[in-house]
């Protein structure tokens, strides 16, 4: 679980689909 994170290469594999508007703040990274 990496909090606040930049950059997210792995978009497509984020199971939050629905936080897609914060992707710049995603909560929670499959890896």
């Amino acid at each position: 679980m990496i909090p606040m994170i930049p950059m997210i290469p792995m978009i497509p594999m984020i199971p939050m689909i629905p936080m897609i508007p914060m992707i710049p703040m995603i909560p929670m990274i499959p890896m």
